[in-house]
């Protein structure tokens, strides 16, 4: 059972404004996160890692990488690591105090994405008229398969598993509920 990503957005969006102005609040960095949670986890679907390997949450960060961010970044930006303290239910720590605990994972995805160097791409959406009436807003294609390339690139790496391809098609199916 995957995570209700209307549920999993307001999450995101909560968690990545209590971090700004610090780290600056975008869409952008939201769409990233939600995509990035639908291909790593299947939306939350796997919280550890399968075949055994170390990632864990719903974005499937792994330790080492959670370390770096805080003993090679965060310790450097207090401001920034006091909010993230208030999302730790364990005080001042770097690894994942809890797999449950959504909000510190959310932050740490978007302190990783931060660190990178090249800004996440910017995106436009269109909007359909679902069939339950009402207009709703919607990636465009070409600013999904930019975000999947920068997840890839910068997340998944050339090292990891998932392709771009896949990447869009978890989107369009965890986010968006499409049957593809």
């Amino acid at each position: 059972m995957s995570m209700h990503p209307g549920q999993l957005r307001s999450l995101v969006e909560e968690t990545l404004r209590a971090l700004s102005p610090e780290v600056p609040y975008s869409e952008s960095a939201v769409e990233l996160l939600m995509l990035t949670a639908a291909a790593e986890s299947a939306m939350g679907r796997y919280i550890t890692q399968l075949g055994g390997g170390p990632a864990r949450g719903i974005f499937q960060m792994e330790p080492q990488t959670q370390y770096d961010i805080f003993i090679n970044w965060l310790v450097y930006h207090q401001d920034v690591l006091n909010k993230v303290n208030t999302f730790s239910s364990v005080g001042q720590r770097y690894e994942l105090d809890s797999i449950g605990n959504i909000p510190f994972q959310i932050v740490y995805t978007r302190l990783h994405y931060f660190r990178v160097p090249d800004p996440i791409p910017e995106i436009s959406y269109t909007r359909v008229n679902p069939e339950n009436g009402g207009t709703q807003r919607i990636l465009t294609a070409r600013s999904l398969m930019m975000l999947a390339k920068y997840w890839k690139r910068y997340y998944n790496t050339s090292r990891g598993k998932g392709s771009e391809t896949e990447a869009v098609r978890k989107y369009q199916r965890y986010v968006l509920g499409k049957g593809v």
